[in-house]
């Protein structure tokens, strides 16, 4: 991942017409002082199509919804702007028991993907989730994995063309 991260902390917007008749060395420090804890600052962080990341859906899960950690594939394309708050994943599993298999994607251990054993990118739990609970890992999986896993996407919401 090549990321910029913002802090988490809040901003106000104004018009810019409001900065710009400051001198060149009050707009810095009046830029800090406009800070106020009403509106949230988005993570400005670009995550790679194919990314192997961890999630965190711990807290507020509800009865068979994940409710821990665990590793998720990054799916979206590069349509989003760094600044928005969410990534398109699918989440890893290694329970074969937990798979269908037309819609899922074997991946075995690489170097590349950093598996320790066999898994399964399950597309039909395909989700959005907040960059906020998103760790990058530095692994990914191979480009036709991706590009099958976006197949049964396109299958699973009646885009099979």
């Amino acid at each position: 991942m090549r990321a910029e991260t913002v802090s988490a902390g809040t901003v106000r917007v104004l018009p810019a017409t409001s900065l710009r008749r400051l001198p060149p060395g009050r707009f810095l420090k009046r830029l800090v002082e406009l800070m106020v804890p009403d509106r949230p600052v988005a993570m400005a962080a670009i995550f790679s199509p194919g990314e192997i990341v961890l999630a965190d859906w711990r807290g507020d899960a509800l009865p068979k919804e994940p409710n821990k950690r665990r590793p998720a594939v990054v799916v979206e394309d590069d349509l989003f702007p760094p600044e928005w708050p969410n990534v398109m994943l699918v989440p890893l599993t290694d329970d074969e028991n937990l798979v269908i298999p037309d819609l899922a994607v074997r991946i075995d251990p690489t170097a590349d993907n950093g598996c320790t054993k066999p898994c399964w990118a399950v597309s039909a739990l395909l989700t959005t989730t907040s960059k906020q609970r998103v760790t990058v890992t530095g692994s990914k999986v191979r480009s036709d994995q991706l590009a099958a896993i976006r197949r049964q996407i396109a299958l699973l919401v009646g885009c099979d063309g």
